[in-house]
């Protein structure tokens, strides 16, 4: 039988604490310039492959963070769910100060 624990209480046998692959994994990503700018041109360059208001699966995010892997030199890695979210902040922001203009993302 499994004991079970809660977030307040330590885990019941060193199995459970978690382990990070490497340092890497714990160091936070760090998006430069133009770390942004190869990231948005990758999408541009792909946008065929989104759906309905520009989202996209999750393959699509996991083909943008190997690129992003090759192409950025600071911070932790881009995963495929931070460049996600990242896309979704720069949708927000170009909806939010472009909104006179009526423009959406990409």
């Amino acid at each position: 039988m499994h004991a079970m624990s809660t977030c307040n209480s330590p885990p019941q046998n060193k199995d459970d604490l978690p382990v990070a692959s490497s340092l890497e994994s714990t160091v936070k990503a760090h998006w430069d310039t133009a770390d942004e700018i190869a990231f948005i041109n990758y999408i541009a360059n792909h946008k065929s492959k989104a759906g309905d208001g520009m989202k996209f699966k999750s393959a699509f995010w996991n083909a943008v963070a190997k690129m992003m892997k090759a192409h950025s030199s600071t911070g932790g890695p881009k995963t495929a769910g931070g460049c996600s979210t990242k896309w979704d902040q720069v949708c927000v922001y170009l909806i939010y100060n472009e909104s006179m203009n009526d423009l959406t993302c990409l």
